[in-house]
């Protein structure tokens, strides 16, 4: 792009440099539009080499629903491993890179590494099933969100939020993964008969479908879960 434009815009090249986990690259062009801000502030960070995107520590995990909340978790490690009141302000404000002593020493268990390896062609199907009905939940929410009791939608929520932790336990390999999806399945009847029963609150051609729509969720995530209990895990393990 011409140099001008470089020199006021957000351009694809300032903002791989913001998501390259390279020392040089940390909290650096902010701007979501004018990059003419992070000049003036001193956050500018031209492109050299090529980033490499990611976080500066592995996850530990596959989980989704992890990936979003660990940092909070690790938060909670760093303020009860604190000795001093200035330590505990520092938890809450001081740069990225301040604790990363204990990273590498005191919590390097919590950010092991994971290597990858290609999943067997049922738990890809079963992700795909799974990811595909978030999806299509979501959309469900969206197009009815004003039509649907509050506590309704704070059920849907909590089962998409369940069934995206359940993906992750899959992609984990945790030995416990068959039983809480199965307890996911028993839970989601229940809610289901519940609401349906006694919150009609869809016109009646589109409870017809949602009704269908349980039973055929059910039943082709209960065939698609035994084909998968019918083969070995093979994604991510822990070195």
């Amino acid at each position: 792009m011409p140099r001008w434009f470089e020199f006021i815009f957000n351009t694809p090249s300032h903002h791989r440099v913001h998501h390259g986990r390279q020392e040089k690259y940390l909290d650096k062009n902010h701007g979501g539009v004018l990059i003419i801000w992070d000049r003036l502030f001193g956050t500018f960070q031209e492109e050299q080499e090529t980033p490499e995107y990611g976080i500066t520590q592995p996850l530990q995990s596959w989980n989704p629903v992890w990936a979003n909340i660990h940092h909070f978790v690790f938060i909670k490690k760093l303020i009860q491993s604190v000795k001093s009141f200035r330590q505990l302000i520092r938890v809450f404000f001081a740069p990225p890179g301040f604790w990363s002593y204990k990273i590498d020493h005191q919590f390097s268990s919590f950010f092991t590494s994971r290597s990858y390896t290609e999943p067997q062609p049922a738990i890809i199907l079963y992700l795909v099933w799974s990811f595909s009905q978030v999806l299509g939940q979501l959309i469900f929410l969206m197009i009815f969100h004003a039509d649907i009791p509050l506590i309704s939608i704070l059920v849907m929520v909590a089962f998409i939020l369940w069934n995206l932790y359940t993906a992750g336990m899959l992609l984990d390999e945790h030995p416990q993964f068959f039983r809480v999806e199965i307890l996911r399945f028993i839970f989601l009847i229940i809610v289901g008969l519940v609401v349906f029963i006694n919150y009609p609150f869809l016109p009646p051609n589109i409870l017809v479908w949602a009704k269908t729509y349980l039973v055929g969720y059910i039943v082709v995530s209960c065939i698609l879960l035994g084909v998968t209990s019918r083969f070995p895990f093979g994604v991510g393990k822990v070195q």
